[in-house]
């Protein structure tokens, strides 16, 4: 028995939007004035120097708070990415071929973005237990900008792909039945 596509696109963005949620609440203690996006903050601290300021505003329970958000991330990853390769995939087979290509490298891309997010919450959770802070820093700084320059990317060709290749060709549909109803 298979399961189509579709099936586990819902199940995967249904596990995205409650480790979001998750995430989000447990990211509000991180925020202070030090770190006012809370663990983004971390994950971005080799730009401005910040790595050590931000670890050491931090008390012990938030510490904690931040190293259970990153166990939940590893879960969260695997959800967004599993979410938008499936739905590039998805939306892949309603699009021309010239941008079914494009669209497939862009879902395979994914798999990076997400190998990119477990680097840097290796990085950060070896921060939080007292690594080197330069060295781990960079790299976490540097796979997060990977990550979020890749997700970024390809939410950008899915919101194009939804709008183009269904919303549209429906919408006309939809509206030229409304216009043949309504004709005497």
């Amino acid at each position: 028995m298979t399961v189509p596509i579709r099936y586990l696109f819902i199940a995967s963005l249904l596990l995205t939007i409650i480790c979001m949620a998750s995430l989000s609440v447990l990211d509000a203690p991180l925020r202070n004035a030090i770190s006012p996006c809370g663990i983004v903050s971390l994950e971005l601290c080799a730009y401005s120097d910040s790595c050590k300021a931000i670890i050491h505003s931090w008390k012990p329970s938030v510490q904690l708070m931040a190293a259970l958000g990153l166990g939940v991330d590893y879960l969260f990853l695997c959800a967004y990415s599993t979410a938008i390769f499936l739905g590039l995939l998805l939306l892949a087979k309603q699009a021309p071929s010239f941008a079914r290509r494009a669209m497939v490298m862009a879902a395979l891309f994914t798999w990076i973005a997400a190998l990119a997010d477990a680097v840097e919450n290796y990085c950060l959770s070896q921060m939080l237990l007292g690594g080197d802070v330069d060295a781990f820093g960079r790299l976490g700084t540097f796979s997060a900008s990977l990550k979020f320059i890749i997700i970024s990317v390809n939410l950008v060709i899915l919101f194009v792909a939804l709008v183009f290749f269904v919303c549209t060709p429906w919408t006309l549909r939809f509206w030229a039945r409304i216009r043949h109803k309504m004709t005497f």
